[in-house]
């Protein structure tokens, strides 16, 4: 199992903003982290693995490339 903080697909979203062409900005390495990689045998242990992760803490974003051509990234608002 993997838990990773990130991009679903750094290469899609690369390619989706205009940045598959630029050698000095890799989504790979800039927006994503693993947090957790290993095997979970059972319930007890995963529970106690992902409350140690605090996944509450973290927010959903969005990044966006407004018309100045800058790299932004947006908090998405719960609904």
């Amino acid at each position: 199992m993997t838990v990773w903080y990130g991009l679903l697909d750094a290469h899609m979203t690369e390619t989706s903003l205009g940045f598959a062409d630029d050698p000095t900005l890799d989504f790979n390495e800039q927006y994503e982290e693993t947090l957790f990689r290993g095997y979970i045998s059972n319930n007890e242990t995963g529970t106690i693995i992902l409350a140690a992760l605090c996944l509450e803490q973290k927010t959903p974003n969005i990044l966006v490339v407004p018309t100045k051509g800058r790299l932004e990234c947006h908090l998405l608002k719960a609904s």
